[in-house]
């Protein structure tokens, strides 16, 4: 075999071993569940067979062809998962679309029916129209530190408003502004001016105040032009300002402010201070948390004020977020100072959302490229937005445009299109809500994606539980045609398994036959036995917990209903290990008896002892004492066998009109051979045919003493048997037995 053939071969089996490994952990997976709605959430190749005659496991492979056939396939549970798009009738970047004021997605809705762990896929595309509309509000800082930056808003007003509409000609531009909650230690309460830049300019202060909204979103821009002209800068105590709570109302005060629903939401939040945060309240006794609501009263002049300064809390970062994301509020921080341009990074980081922070050059006069960038950057890194609330369900979101930066595409020139790959699954069923709405955002543009979700995590047939069943032994709940068992009662696929002491009643033991050891080959039991009650039931010649060791017996021990061998510690010294009623080294020799005894049935004057009394029972067979012989030792050399022959010589006897006696009733049948001899000589051992004789007596009626002899061969077969008599010989020549009779 050639070198690179060998190396070929050796590869495709490595890869084929791979392969069957893989096969067999998937089959296990779905086996080792041991109810429907487990069965079904652990893989989307898990089925389960609802067939109460069904004697294997009950989740297995839906590709698992012989256990759907023993099931039966109108008893299979299995949930089917789909997906359908919606997708819009108009092409994503057609022109007609990109030169109006929409945005076009596709899809516009999902619907999505799915199992736990199985992923779906559907791609989204987004494209950016030229002219799509702009909500753009300006909320700034008016503490005394920011007199020049609004000294150069005001100058720069109208270059503002030529900026936005080179943006868009669908724009509309509002105004506020915050400084501190209207207290001590925050803000004094007196109300001469502190501000001393103000003061060398000649301009009046401004009283305190926390936010005021001046101009609601309008696309007149001299009526903006003059509102600007008309604010003034006021001042507080401390570095920190009220810009949580300005943004807030910013957000949620939709109708004052003039949020259009169909228009992109940007906020552009000029400070050069950091930001009180949650619980900083407190030290003026503002102690209620933020309610997220808007509280804005009218003034005279049709601007707005924050009412609710002296006693809300400032809010929180992640409640900004939340009215943020929730009204497509878009921020672009403009931050006039290197020390508190880091505050505003953190703050960017913890809201997640799209967003765009710069450095605001002294006195704002970088303002118009600030904005102009900001709008650019927002407007070309499309990036989809997820809900952050959903639990049990994992959504994940690929770009797949040429140029990307995390999950965002990157560069999009309006006019072309963005596209996104997303990813759904359940991975919690416990977690995940039946049934529930997803909505995937890009708050820049009116922009979003519904996907309407349905969780398969539940079988039909857990409904029709039969609690205490007596099918479960009353130890568990019968369901979905299998016993849900009680584990601190029992265990097994109908709760019949005990658990032994030491056994922890917490841990899963599945239906009984599914929790033994792995073994060989990474098998339960090693694949050489049952598992029964989650212990392994060995085959003939296997041993160990897991059946993973092997015996092997010279003679076998007898056979499989003899005994089987064992191995013990002593791996080299295998042994048997005999069942009832068997022992011996090899479990060949029985305890049973009965075949040592006569069969009563059969001769109800038989003797029941074992071997006759005449000798052992040993394996099942007799070994008879030295003077017996027979299976049941009942053939011997002593006064049984006279006793035994004594009826055939008396019929002699009468034959031969010798005696005296009184014959029995079956003569003809109870002396076949026989012969009349001469006295024998009592002073030597009397053999007959070479066999050594025993002499038997008997007196009949008239007193008269009788003699015979009776001889049996090797096998204890009657050979002779010869009757003394004084006067004649008598033989009978038809057998091999012969008798002697001799008459006093």
């Amino acid at each position: 075999m050639k070198p690179q053939f060998r190396r070929y071969r050796m590869k495709v089996l490595s890869i084929l071993s791979l392969l069957f490994r893989f096969s067999l952990a998937a089959s296990q997976i779905c086996r080792d569940q041991s109810s429907c709605n487990n069965c079904l959430q652990h893989s989307q190749e898990c089925v389960w067979c609802n067939n109460q005659n069904y004697t294997g496991s009950n989740c297995f492979e839906r590709n698992a062809t012989s256990d759907v056939a023993s099931c039966g396939e109108q008893y299979i549970v299995n949930l089917i998962s789909n997906l359908t798009v919606i997708s819009n009738d108009e092409d994503v970047g057609s022109a007609s679309q990109l030169n109006s004021s929409e945005t076009i997605v596709n899809p516009e809705q999902v619907y999505l029916s799915t199992r736990a762990n199985q992923v779906h896929r559907f791609n989204v595309s987004i494209s950016i129209p030229f002219n799509y509309p702009l909500d753009f509000y300006y909320l700034m800082d008016f503490s005394c530190s920011m007199f020049d930056d609004l000294q150069t808003i005001q100058d720069l007003s109208p270059e503002i408003i030529n900026t936005l509409e080179s943006l868009t000609s669908n724009f509309k531009v509002g105004f506020g502004a915050f400084s501190d909650k209207e207290t001590l230690p925050f803000t004094h309460e007196i109300l001469e001016p502190f501000c001393a830049d103000a003061s060398i300019a000649g301009v009046s202060e401004h009283s305190s105040f926390n936010y005021i909204h001046y101009q609601s979103l309008t696309s007149n821009r001299d009526v903006f032009l003059e509102r600007i002209k008309q604010l003034n800068i006021t001042s507080n105590l401390d570095s920190p300002e009220s810009t949580l709570e300005a943004l807030m109302q910013a957000v949620v005060c939709t109708e004052v402010i003039g949020w259009r629903p169909t228009a992109s939401h940007i906020v552009l939040l000029a400070t050069d201070a950091p930001y009180h945060i949650a619980g900083d309240g407190k030290l003026t006794g503002a102690l209620l948390p933020h309610d997220m609501k808007c509280h804005l009263s009218q003034l005279p002049d049709d601007t707005y004020q924050y009412d609710e300064s002296l006693d809300l809390d400032y809010p929180s970062i992640g409640q900004i977020q939340h009215v943020m994301l929730q009204e497509r509020i878009v921020p672009i921080f403009a931050i006039a100072s290197n020390r508190s341009i880091e505050h505003f990074k953190d703050m960017r980081e913890q809201l997640q959302l799209t967003s765009y922070i710069d450095e605001l050059n002294p006195s704002s006069a970088n303002i118009l490229d600030l904005i102009r960038e900001g709008y650019n950057s927002l407007a070309q890194n499309i990036e989809l937005l997820l809900p952050t609330d959903i639990e049990g369900v994992n959504i994940l979101v690929r770009p797949l445009c040429d140029q990307t930066s995390g999950v965002a595409c990157t560069n999009i020139a309006r006019g072309e299109t963005a596209s996104f790959e997303v990813s759904i699954e359940v991975t919690d069923c416990a977690a995940a809500q039946r049934k529930q709405n997803i909505t995937l955002r890009y708050p820049f543009l009116a922009v979003s994606i519904d996907v309407e979700l349905e969780v398969l995590c539940d079988c039909d047939c857990a409904m029709e539980l039969e609690r205490n069943s007596t099918t479960c032994n009353y130890r568990g709940d019968f369901v979905c045609a299998r016993c849900q068992c009680d584990n601190t009662r029992g265990f097994g696929r109908s709760c019949e398994c005990e658990l032994e002491e030491g056994d922890d009643p917490n841990k899963d033991q599945g239906n009984g036959n599914n929790r033994c050891p792995i073994g060989l080959n990474n098998l339960m039991c090693s694949g050489n036995g049952n598992c029964t009650c989650n212990k392994c039931e060995c085959k003939d010649d296997f041993e160990g917990d897991a059946c993973e060791n092997q015996c092997i017996c010279a003679n076998g021990c007898g056979g499989v209903s003899n005994g089987r061998c064992v191995c013990g510690r002593e791996r080299n010294n295998p042994s048997c290990m005999c069942m009832e009623p068997f022992e011996g080294k090899f479990c060949n020799c029985t305890k049973d008896t009965s075949t040592c005894t006569a069969n009563i049935e059969e001769n109800i004057e038989a003797n029941i002892e074992l071997c006759s009394g005449n000798g052992a029972c040993n394996c099942g067979a007799c070994d008879c004492n030295d003077d017996c012989r027979g299976a049941l030792c009942d053939r011997c050399q002593d006064q049984l066998m006279c006793q035994l022959h004594r009826a055939c010589v008396q019929c002699e006897l009468v034959r031969d009109g010798k005696a005296n006696v009184v014959p029995p009733n079956d003569c003809d049948n109870s002396c076949k051979t026989s012969r009349f001899v001469d006295p024998v000589n009592t002073t030597t051992t009397h053999t007959i045919n070479g066999f050594t004789a025993n002499r038997c007596s008997f007196t009949d009626n008239s007193n008269c003493f009788y003699t015979f002899y009776v001889a049996l061969n090797d096998d204890f077969e009657l050979q002779t048997l010869e009757i003394e008599n004084m006067l004649s010989w008598y033989r009978v020549t038809k057998a091999t037995v012969y008798m002697s009779i001799f008459r006093v």
